[in-house]
């Protein structure tokens, strides 16, 4: 059993490799290079997100990504990008450069399987000729904007340290892996608010609560990963773990929908389980897994 004692204080910080741009100009070129790629490619992401997908009727009728959840979470992974990318052009090291290329990896693989369906119906459309539509470049603009922050992995790197001791490389990865789990579980909760919103207030204000809890934990986490912002993690991501195998298994408490039915015993209907439910209990084993990781080598460690 993990000591509260052992964990209570701050673990010790990964060193993230910061550069000193008094004493390294070329560091503080590297970092000011990375963060405006990053950040350009997380505001072509946002942008491309709320640029039409698809056009009707030759152009006058649109649909924007942000007009669909998908959208949305597009246009969250986006913004979260180009904040990391302002942090790293500021004081940047190691682990704010691969949060961008995880970034820059998640966006291309979410909006590539947007694109499968987004191509499909596109199809189904152009089949009606009455319809005139044709794909426009919303999507083509995130997915480039996505390829920038991915392609910051590939830049010069003279601002990493090159010493450094197989822990520490392990625990900045674990740190940062944690860290993008956190942060990609809450945009996703997040964008679903409204849409559970319209279910039940108790649901929306659910979702927001675990988003905006994922988020910040995600940015504590990076700053300094201490023993109660990891025990939080696991007990904010085991929650939504268990709420959501409920959900899809036995059904939630019917309270939870306006209804005082659960009061005798009541439950709403299983639901099935969406690609977006998956993705979001995915990441969050990844974020149990790597919180209770960080946590026993905190205890393992001589006091």
């Amino acid at each position: 059993m993990i000591s509260p004692a052992r964990t209570s204080a701050s673990i010790p910080t990964i060193p993230a490799a910061r550069e000193d741009s008094a004493s390294n100009p070329a560091a503080s070129a590297d970092r000011r290079l990375v963060g405006g790629l990053g950040a350009a490619g997380g505001v072509l992401a946002i942008t491309g997100s709320v640029l039409p997908w698809v056009s009707m009727d030759a152009g006058l009728q649109t649909i924007a990504g942000t007009d669909g959840l998908n959208g949305r979470i597009l246009a969250g992974l986006g913004f979260v990008a180009a904040l990391v990318a302002m942090v790293h052009a500021a004081r940047g090291g190691q682990g704010t450069r691969w949060l961008l290329g995880i970034a820059g990896f998640t966006i291309l693989g979410f909006g590539g399987w947007l694109g499968i369906p987004l191509l499909q119906t596109e199809a189904i459309l152009a089949a009606d000729p009455l319809l005139v539509s044709r794909l426009e470049p919303g999507l083509a603009v995130s997915l480039f904007g996505g390829s920038l922050l991915l392609a910051t992995l590939f830049l010069p790197a003279r601002s990493l340290a090159a010493a450094e001791t197989p822990e520490r490389r392990a625990r900045t990865a674990a740190q940062f892996m944690l860290v993008a789990a956190l942060a990609i579980a809450g945009v996703i909760h997040v964008a679903l608010v409204p849409e559970h919103l319209r279910e039940s207030i108790a649901l929306g204000v659910g979702f927001l609560g675990a988003g905006l809890g994922q988020v910040g934990l995600a940015a504590i986490i990076l700053r300094n990963p201490t023993g109660a912002s990891l025990r939080l993690t696991l007990m904010l991501s085991i929650f939504s773990l268990v709420a959501l195998v409920a959900a899809v298994t036995v059904g939630l408490p019917a309270f939870l929908d306006g209804s005082m039915g659960s009061m005798n015993g009541v439950l709403l209907p299983a639901e099935s389980l969406s690609d977006l439910g998956a993705i979001t209990g995915a990441v969050e084993v990844i974020a149990v897994v790597l919180a209770f990781r960080l946590l026993r080598r905190a205890q393992q460690r001589p006091a």
